[in-house]
């Protein structure tokens, strides 16, 4: 029979083995003695207890700390990503209604700060404001910028702690006497010669340590050098700014070429999304061991997506092969495809949530062309985010809850399940689950909601659009085509033609479709506008709003992935 360890079977054991000595005997039956006995039996059940804690957190599939996993993962070859900062975009000029170039070009360099009073926001890069120019956009991260600078030692392997819990996770740079020196993974895979460094988030995530080379592995720092580190702390999650024109302050001090002060206005166009905190224990468990499962090599797409994913300036990655290809065409999975013979399909969105730069694409090829086999050829694909336009109508329950929360409530269940940074490739939207999270917000009674998918399209030719529509089959009856002219950014779309259950376009408010028609089972067609357009083709955009024929929402290639783009929602009490 196994041996318990809990308080009573503790005491037990001894009250035995002292009842057993004739000289202990009748000195149990003391009040003092049996209280003594009852505070050291306890002693010893706690640490019985902590034992079993501290062998349990050894365990990797049982451990209930962070700290416990952090420390192992490293054996793995996992980086724990930090807090990544939201990202949104900012118009800046010297003018404060935009309308105005400066006479010389003003530079806006990395790191310059903006807020919106609590709130700050950097720019991601350096930018200039040219002459000519009435305003310039640019990309900025939620964070605020700071320095660390300090002497070195000349220490072989020599470190240095940053107590913040918030170090954003891919926005700083590192300079020894004023050379960048260039972030790495291990510093054992460099020679000492190279100019590199480790930073490694600790295990209680409340620092972050620079750690530099000894001249054999990486470049050692000598007494004396000057070490300047800029860094970004990001309020994470709780940084989203989910409203524009929210961002209005100028934190920093601007200069032009001449280095004169000059002053900017700023407001950011776009929302601030993609805030994100520490992964959950969980996270950790699970992607960890697959940074493992690699053994340094890419040769299946949970290899090429696990190290693809580590990189920093990638928010998601899908990957896939032939035998994916022809599960999509419905052929046997094993078919053999000359042209997709050794291709590797890597389809990635960054933390703006954009598609890859031509740098960031050469850097994702780098970093895994050693891993991967050589035989393999990387095809990056075009991701199509599916713009969602939810109509709620709901009845609120009674006049205890006030009609412009529950509005509220239910536009953040959508953004909270839709935006962007929370869906993911092949994640299809299901009616039930929709209805479901508008049925769960306090105060809504009974709803009614149907989702509509909108893409923009450009003439390619006087006056013609070749429309491929991303969702389908479609309900041609709800197929809506509205037009805008580019050159008044403020103006609004104008409805130009629809179409009917045959997909049959025809236009409206004088605009002539004739000859125009989509093919409802393919969401591919042409719209031709015979007559209404007077600007020349290139200044107009085309805006398709349509409704899908199923009330799910199923996505048709492993490229494509749903967003909210907006909602229109009606509260009210019931009769």
């Amino acid at each position: 029979m196994p041996i318990s360890f809990d308080f009573s079977s503790i005491k037990q054991r001894i009250l035995d083995s002292l009842s057993a000595k004739s000289s202990w005997a009748s000195f149990l039956d003391y009040g003092t003695a049996s209280l003594l006995l009852d505070a050291i039996v306890q002693e010893l059940a706690y640490e019985v207890q902590y034992k079993e804690y501290l062998t349990q957190e050894n365990f990797w599939s049982l451990a209930r700390n962070k700290s416990s996993l952090l420390v192992e993962a490293p054996i793995h070859g996992y980086e724990v990503p930090r807090k990544k900062g939201a990202n949104g975009t900012l118009k800046v000029s010297v003018s404060e209604t935009f309308n105005s170039a400066p006479t010389n070009p003003v530079y806006i360099p990395k790191y310059f700060q903006f807020s919106n009073g609590d709130t700050f926001v950097v720019a991601d890069n350096t930018y200039v404001l040219s002459p000519g120019d009435n305003f310039i956009t640019l990309s900025a991260k939620q964070a605020q910028a700071k320095t660390l600078t300090f002497q070195a030692l000349g220490d072989l392997y020599e470190t240095k702690d940053i107590v913040d819990d918030s170090v954003e996770n891919s926005l700083y740079d590192l300079y020894v006497n004023d050379v960048r020196w260039t972030k790495v993974t291990s510093l054992f895979e460099y020679t000492g010669e190279d100019l590199v460094y480790e930073l490694k988030t600790d295990s209680s995530f409340n620092k972050v340590t620079l750690k530099f080379g000894n001249n054999i592995f990486g470049k050692k720092l000598n007494i004396g050098d000057v070490v300047l580190f800029q860094y970004c702390s990001t309020l994470g999650s709780k940084g989203n700014i989910s409203s524009t024109n929210n961002i209005t302050i100028v934190e920093s001090q601007a200069y032009d070429s001449l280095g004169t002060p000059i002053d900017l206005y700023v407001t950011n166009t776009t929302a601030f999304s993609g805030g994100v905190d520490y992964p959950s224990i969980e996270e950790i468990r699970v992607l960890s061991p697959k940074i493992y499962q690699t053994g340094s090599r890419a040769s299946t797409r949970d290899d090429y997506e696990a190290i693809i994913g580590q990189l920093d300036y990638i928010s998601k990655v899908l990957v896939w092969g032939a035998y994916e290809t022809n599960i999509d065409n419905g052929d046997d999975p094993w078919t053999f495809i000359p042209t997709e013979e050794n291709l590797v399909h890597i389809a990635a969105l960054n933390t703006l949530f954009e598609n890859l730069s031509v740098s960031q694409k050469l850097e994702t090829t780098n970093s895994i062309y050693k891993q991967s086999n050589p035989t393999d050829i990387i095809s990056y694909e075009t991701v199509e985010k599916i713009d969602l336009i939810f109509n709620v109508n709901a009845i609120v329950q009674n006049s205890s809850y006030v009609l412009s929360q529950v509005k509220a409530s239910i536009d953040q269940v959508l953004k909270d399940n839709y935006s962007i940074e929370n869906t993911s490739f092949g994640q299809n939207i299901y009616s039930s689950d929709l209805v479901r999270l508008i049925d769960e917000v306090p105060g809504v009674r009974n709803h009614n909601i149907f989702t509509q998918i909108k893409k923009d399209f450009v003439f390619s030719v006087p006056y013609i659009v070749n429309i491929n529509v991303p969702v389908y089959p479609l309900s041609g009856a709800t197929l809506q085509i509205y037009v805008k002219n580019i050159a008044s950014p403020d103006s609004a779309f104008a409805l130009m033609a629809t179409s009917n259950a045959n997909g049959v376009i025809t236009g409206s408010n004088g605009y002539n479709t004739n000859g125009s028609s989509i093919n409802t089972a393919t969401g591919v067609g042409t719209l031709i506008v015979n007559s209404g357009l007077s600007l020349p083709f290139t200044e107009y955009n085309v805006r398709v709003i349509y409704q899908s024929e199923s009330d799910d929402l199923i996505l048709n290639k492993r490229n494509y992935i749903f967003e909210y783009s907006s909602s229109n929602i009606t509260v009210s009490y019931p009769f």
